[in-house]
C-alpha cells in the first residue's frame, strides 16, 4: 500500500476500493458511496429502521461518511483507475482556477 494511504483504516480503504471498481457511480458520486458502504458493509444494519441506523452513527458503531469520502479522494489521488469523469473535469479546470487566484492575490496586494 501507498505510503500516504497508512494513516487511513486499512479496512475502510479495501471496502473503498472495492465499491470503486464494482459500482462505477461511486467514483462520482459520494452519496451513493456512502449509501453503498453502509448498505453493503452494515447488512444487518441497513436492513433495521431508520432510528437504529441514527442510534449506531450517533453512538460511532459506523465508520464515518468523512472518512469514506476522504479515503475515495486519497485513493483517485493515487490510483487514476479509480478516478470518474468527475476528477477529470475537475482537474483539468485547476490551471484555470489557479490563474484566476494570482489575479485576486495580485488585485489583493496592489490596493
Amino acid at each position: 500500500m501507498n505510503e500516504e494511504l497508512e494513516f487511513f483504516d486499512h479496512d475502510v480503504t479495501a471496502n473503498v476500493t472495492t465499491l470503486l471498481t464494482k459500482y462505477p457511480k461511486t467514483k462520482d458520486d459520494d452519496m451513493f458511496l456512502v449509501a453503498t458502504y453502509y448498505y453493503k458493509y452494515y447488512p444487518n444494519l441497513a436492513k433495521r429502521s431508520a432510528l437504529d441506523f441514527i442510534k449506531a452513527m450517533a453512538e460511532g458503531r459506523l465508520v464515518s461518511s468523512d472518512l469514506i469520502t476522504r479515503t475515495r479522494r486519497k485513493l483517485q489521488e493515487h490510483n487514476p483507475e479509480l478516478r470518474g469523469t468527475k476528477w477529470k473535469e475537475r482537474h483539468q479546470k485547476q490551471s484555470e482556477v489557479k490563474s484566476d487566484l494570482r489575479k485576486v492575490d495580485q488585485f489583493r496586494n496592489s490596493i
